[in-house]
């Protein structure tokens, strides 16, 4: 998250205005108001994706709208504008220029429709044991509350001691850019 809504969620976001402990959640200030996130990035949508080299820009948003969810919003899917970026030559930019203009008149859209938009599914209140653990059972609706314990990530496994073990081709591929730096570990 950038650090300048970090630090305006810290300076509005306050215990005991807007959040207390039996005031969050599905019982937030805010229930029955809605909320968006209408970003911009400069990479194609491709590259914002799942499997793009920019990160799935949802999943990368995830942290905010769950804040959201914490004062009680129900949090619609965000507006996502890709391609933002500057085009490198007058051929580019005419091609550039059309392309924002589309993206421009599909987020216009997109607001005239928020009323069908859907909302971002979050764990109900029933979801949760007494010890506020995800029940057995309960829907996984994001990576970062699940059921298991690993988070396998193409063959490195997260350990809860924040130690991670790579497979032996990650490992030797380290220890061979270790080398080609004239650096090595032992």
């Amino acid at each position: 998250m950038p650090a300048i809504v970090k630090g305006w969620m810290d300076r509005v976001f306050a215990y005991g205005t807007l959040y207390t402990g039996s005031r969050r959640f599905h019982n937030g200030v805010c229930r029955g108001r809605r909320a968006i996130l209408s970003v911009t990035a400069g990479s194609s949508a491709e590259a914002c994706s799942y499997d793009g080299r920019e990160g799935d820009t949802r999943l990368i948003l995830w942290p905010i709208n769950y804040a959201l969810h914490y004062l009680g919003f129900t949090v619609l899917d965000p507006l996502i504008l890709t391609s933002i970026g500057e085009a490198h030559n007058d051929h580019d930019r005419a091609a550039h220029d059309l392309l924002l203009k589309a993206q421009l008149e599909c987020h216009g859209e997109r607001l005239i429709e928020l009323d069908t938009r859907p909302a971002i599914q979050f764990n109900a209140e029933d979801d949760w044991d007494e010890r506020r653990k995800l029940k057995a059972g309960a829907p996984v609706y994001s990576p970062f509350i699940r059921h298991h314990l690993d988070l396998q990530l193409g063959g490195v496994t997260e350990h809860p001691d924040g130690i991670t073990q790579a497979t032996k081709g990650q490992a030797d591929a380290r220890h061979h850019d270790e080398e080609w730096d004239g650096v090595t570990s032992e």
